[in-house]
Parts: C-alpha cells; sequence; structure tokens
C-alpha cells in the first residue's frame, strides 16, 4: 500500500512565483515579526536563514518584502518579492512554488534567525 497524504506537516513559509510570501503564525511569533517588518534571507554555505532585516517602527518608505497581516485579527503575515520568490524556488528545484519547514531559532552575529529546511522534494512512486 502507498499513503496518499506524504506529510501531514504543514509549511511555515510558502515562496509563489507571483512573488507572493506566506508566513505562518507560529513562525510570525518566533521571530516577533510585527506589522512594516521587512524580511530576508540569508545564505551560510547550504543553509537558508529567514530574518528580520528592518523592524517597521525603523522603516521610512515602502521596501520589498514588507510584511503584514493577512487579516486584522490574524497572525499569519504576508508579503510580496518576486526576486526572492523566484531565487528560491531556483535554488530548491521547485516549480511555481515552494513551501518550506522551520527549523531551530538561533542568534547569527546578533540577527535572530529561523533555519528553512531546503530539501528536494519527495520522489513519487
Amino acid at each position: 500500500m502507498k499513503s496518499l497524504l506524504v506529510s501531514s506537516r504543514r509549511p511555515d513559509v510558502t515562496f509563489h512565483n507571483d512573488g507572493r510570501i506566506d508566513i505562518a503564525a507560529h513562525l510570525a511569533k518566533r521571530l516577533s515579526l510585527s506589522p512594516g517588518d521587512v524580511i530576508d534571507i540569508m545564505q551560510d554555505g547550504a543553509d537558508f536563514y529567514l530574518i528580520i532585516r528592518f523592524r517597521g517602527d525603523k522603516v521610512i518608505g515602502r521596501h520589498e518584502a514588507q510584511c503584514y497581516p493577512t487579516k486584522s485579527r490574524s497572525m499569519n503575515y504576508r508579503c510580496h518579492s518576486a526576486r526572492l520568490c523566484r531565487i528560491m524556488i531556483h535554488i530548491a528545484g521547485a516549480d511555481r512554488r515552494l513551501s518550506l519547514m522551520a527549523g531551530e531559532t538561533r542568534v547569527i552575529a546578533g540577527i535572530m534567525a529561523v533555519t528553512l529546511i531546503v530539501a528536494p522534494a519527495p520522489l513519487s512512486q
């Protein structure tokens, strides 16, 4: 027999080919994400980390990858960066969308960073 539901774990962050980035509520809480914060991805060798590049209260003007809640009372966040999405989708070898799980939270060079688990898609049998 073969399971049709390969994994029941839901993704923590999703990159879409059109530039939309969706961040799950529990990941936003781990990063203490606030409206107007600007996110970025850092790469260290083969590891990728989601970070807050600028805090919303220090941001002046409009920025790429500036995050806002999806609804007024929601802790799910969304931002847009076609450049960042296309780079991540290309690196992972995905087609039009890349859904990733978050790993451990760590402090790197004084910056709170969450590891993104970028693994090849499971092979269908």
